[in-house]
């Protein structure tokens, strides 16, 4: 009789076991990710230039679509237009890695970095002293980097981001 009781108790231990087991399973899945509702809602605040709300979402996008190009360059031009460079150089990278041939993230990728060389040097010479031999180097760089980017060389931070398209 003790017997049979042990083995009830290890079936009840069992399935007790087991139902825990597929509760946790049950509540790991969390919600589904419409991502298509996702994608259009990015689109969407991205044209209405509401950044914000378009970074959320394509940061969404690019956790759940990691092979995806789109959403890394999106973010690249979110980042930019939001004077915040090396997020885009990096959102950038990331798009050229996943699409090598999307032109478009090449192509600003390079013009934040010429950007940022720029503004480097402009800092070079703010910092360095007014008789360093580079300063005049340093000028000379700067202006043509902001010449051929066609913009006006400001001693300030960074100007928005790049103009190639969405």
């Amino acid at each position: 009789m003790a017997r049979s009781g042990m083995n009830g108790a290890r079936g009840i231990g069992a399935g007790l076991l087991a139902c825990i087991l597929l509760a946790g399973c049950a509540t790991t899945a969390g919600p589904q990710v419409d991502l298509e509702q996702v994608q259009r809602d990015a689109a969407r605040a991205y044209q209405q230039q509401r950044y914000e709300l378009a970074e959320r979402d394509y940061r969404l996008l690019t956790e759940h679509l990691p092979t995806e190009a789109e959403p890394w360059f999106r973010l690249g031009n979110i980042y930019a237009r939001t004077n915040r460079p090396r997020e885009a150089a990096r959102a950038y990278h990331e798009a050229v890695v996943r699409e090598p041939a999307l032109s478009r993230a090449w192509y600003n990728l390079a013009v934040v970095r010429l950007r940022q060389a720029g503004h480097a040097l402009v800092e070079l010479t703010r910092h360095s002293l007014p008789e360093d031999p580079l300063n005049v180097r340093a000028e000379q760089l700067a202006d043509g980097l902001f010449r051929l980017l066609g913009e006006r060389r400001a001693d300030t931070a960074p100007q928005p981001g790049p103009e190639s398209g969405p």
